[in-house]
């Protein structure tokens, strides 16, 4: 597996054979990738990504979905953005005051509606790396006695 480690955090994010990857390579150019992960070779640091081998030292940056409980309500708050706007319009053609604060919270749940959709992006660094792991277990059932002092 593919873990993303974070200093001082206990959890990790994994990403496992089979999953889609979205990442950055190391220079000056800014394009993303998305290649699904086909195999993951701990003793080389190497993943292999569609049909290319990439370094996990390579790896600038990736993409990742967001996790939050308010994710959900994502879709209707845009909803609401827009559907209040066009009430401000109209009030505004009618020409009735105290429309300025209807403005503002529309404007705000159409910018947090979007903000939720948008993938988060965690650029590698000192404190966020990324590490190529291999789980392995014996063939035996027998586990062997701890080193005596």
């Amino acid at each position: 597996m593919l873990l993303l480690e974070e200093t001082g955090k206990l959890r990790n994010t994994r990403f496992y054979v089979g999953q889609t990857l979205h990442y950055r390579l190391v220079g000056r150019e800014n394009y993303w990738y998305s290649r699904k992960i086909t195999d993951i070779l701990p003793e080389a640091n190497t993943l292999v990504l569609g049909d290319q081998l990439v370094a996990v030292e390579d790896i600038a940056a990736i993409q990742i979905k967001r996790k939050s409980r308010w994710k959900r309500f994502a879709p209707k708050l845009i909803l609401f953005g827009a559907q209040l706007s066009l009430a401000t319009v109209q009030a505004v053609a009618d020409k009735r005051w105290g429309y300025t604060p209807l403005f503002l919270v529309s404007a705000a749940a159409t910018t947090y509606g979007t903000f939720l959709l948008t993938p988060k992006k965690i650029k590698l660094n000192g404190r966020k790396r990324l590490r190529a792991t291999e789980i392995r277990f014996s063939d035996t059932q027998e586990i062997s006695p701890p080193a005596q002092y």
